[in-house]
């Protein structure tokens, strides 16, 4: 089962170094350890100042892959360090990046609402979802 509680304060050390940033996150409502983890990922965020644009938003169905997924809104550090210490932390499984070009375009494709950020705040898309060796 993946967790971050063995690795939760060396995401928090390395967060600290970094400016804040805005984020959302999205996992598969009908999956506990997803759910589980979501949590974790949100109260690491919001512990180093990382401001949520929404509540955890749940998914059903497929629309995204298994595993979690980090949507880069801007290429900047504080998303690649975080994809990086998500990366390692879950063992390195079912975790995958995306840097988000087009948000707008993007989001519209995938069904999801636009991303509310307002000028140059940085932004983070975590997905969670069932681990992908299941």
């Amino acid at each position: 089962k993946r967790t971050l509680s063995n690795s939760m304060g060396a995401i928090i050390s390395e967060l600290k170094k970094h400016p804040v940033a805005t984020y959302r996150l999205h996992y598969m409502s009908s999956d506990v350890e997803a759910t589980n983890l979501a949590n974790e990922i949100d109260n690491i965020l919001t512990s180093v100042g990382w401001q949520r644009i929404h509540p955890i938003i749940t998914l059903a169905g497929s629309q995204l892959p298994a595993g979690v997924t980090v949507y880069m809104i801007k290429a900047v550090e504080p998303p690649v360090t975080l994809l990086n210490l998500l990366w390692n932390a879950l063992q390195q499984k079912g975790v995958q990046g995306e840097v988000l070009q087009d948000v707008d375009n993007v989001f519209k494709i995938r069904g999801w609402s636009a991303v509310e950020l307002s000028g140059n705040t940085q932004g983070v898309v975590v997905f969670i979802g069932p681990n992908s060796d299941n």
